[in-house]
């Protein structure tokens, strides 16, 4: 026997009740049960859910099975912070790169942009993050103090980037005063050169006025002042950078 619950004959959902529960629920609701192969033990897991229809409705279209869901049985976020992931692109093989990730919330927050910086004392044996043709890896800080240093004051060549002398440019025209750090080019060292023998000729150390040594190319950096003004001045100390 079909017994309709529409109305016909009186009869409706209302007034109705299972066990000493009374059924709120229209037929369409109750449809949607149609074809539920869930066990009584399985749907009691939902005993005391507070979700509200729109909530569970989330759920729509999910193609997670039951194995991939209970991934989540633990899990103590948030609802705000489970919503970072809204709209997150990742595939499962790109998101399993996570599994076995043991940094803490705090650790991975240094990789968010942060401007926060620390005074931590840097020792040769501490890590260092670096990208290695697009892999990253850790190093020391002593390798890196190794790569940063590597060639410098390595040269002693005559006049090489990296060296010192004792000279200065030489001016044709009115007095040129260089302070320290400042640049200039063409630096003729004191003591002039061996094939001329040209030398500083008087006691103010200047070069003499005439036939000079040979400059030294590149850029320097004055260390100490100097001055100069046609062929007379004061030496400094240079070094090349360039």
């Amino acid at each position: 026997m079909t017994i309709t619950l529409d109305g016909t004959n009186g009869v409706t959902t209302a007034g109705i009740t299972l066990g000493s529960t009374a059924i709120a629920s229209t037929g369409a609701e109750i449809n949607i049960l149609d074809g539920v192969t869930s066990t009584a033990a399985e749907l009691n897991i939902l005993d005391g859910v507070t979700s509200t229809t729109a909530e569970l409705n989330v759920l729509d279209g999910v193609t997670s099975t039951a194995a991939e869901l209970n991934i989540l049985d633990g899990v103590t976020s948030t609802t705000a912070e489970l919503n970072i992931l809204d709209g997150v692109t990742s595939t499962a093989a790109e998101l399993n790169i996570l599994d076995g990730v043991t940094a803490t919330a705090a650790e991975i927050n240094l990789i968010d942009g942060g401007t926060a910086r620390g005074t931590t004392a840097l020792a040769d044996g501490d890590g260092i993050l670096i990208n290695d043709a697009g892999t990253m890896r850790m190093s020391t800080v002593q390798t890196v103090k190794t790569y940063m240093t590597a060639g410098v004051g390595a040269s002693t060549a005559y006049g090489a980037v990296g060296t010192y002398t004792y000279g200065r440019p030489l001016a044709v025209g009115s007095m040129v005063q260089y302070s320290v750090n400042s640049t200039a080019s063409n630096i003729y060292p004191m003591g002039g050169d061996e094939a001329s023998a040209n030398v500083f000729t008087n006691a103010a150390n200047s070069i003499s006025n005439g036939v000079k040594a040979n400059s030294l190319s590149g850029t320097w950096r004055a260390m100490s002042p100097a001055w100069e003004q046609y062929g007379d001045g004061y030496p400094g100390l240079w070094v090349r950078i360039s």
